[in-house]
């Protein structure tokens, strides 16, 4: 079994503040995951927004935030209440880990291009 681990969250459209209350947004990551111990990482990415943004987007459901939600409002895209690196850290950890274990890095990939857009998704290496 591996044992994938966050080692490194990015965006060249976050400066770390929180998310507007009011104002839609939504901002892109990439999110380098690896196998833990072990050099390298694959690249992932996903959208973030926080509750106004998916409300305008799609204003016919529902959305229910708790602190241990993980709620998509579509297909990448993560709705979360409040913005900061140990929310979005914690809730994309907590992502990893439900769809577990993995028993190769591949498996590992592809359950998580349901979530996060893989680099490799395309080519299936």
């Amino acid at each position: 079994m591996i044992n994938p681990v966050i080692k490194d969250i990015s965006s060249t459209d976050w400066n770390g503040r929180n998310f507007s209350r009011s104002l839609p947004e939504c901002i892109w990551f990439h999110v380098e995951i690896g196998e833990q111990g072990k050099d390298g990482a694959d690249l992932f990415q996903i959208g973030v927004c926080n509750l106004p943004w998916a409300q305008s987007k799609y204003p016919n459901r529902d959305y229910v935030l708790t602190d241990q939600s993980i709620v998509f409002a579509e297909k990448y895209v993560l709705v979360l209440d409040q913005l900061n690196a140990e929310n979005l850290t914690n809730t994309l950890a907590r992502l990893i880990g439900m769809s577990g274990p993995y028993s190769t890095w591949q498996n590992f990939g592809k359950a998580m291009s349901d979530y996060m857009m893989w680099e490799y998704e395309e080519t299936g290496q």
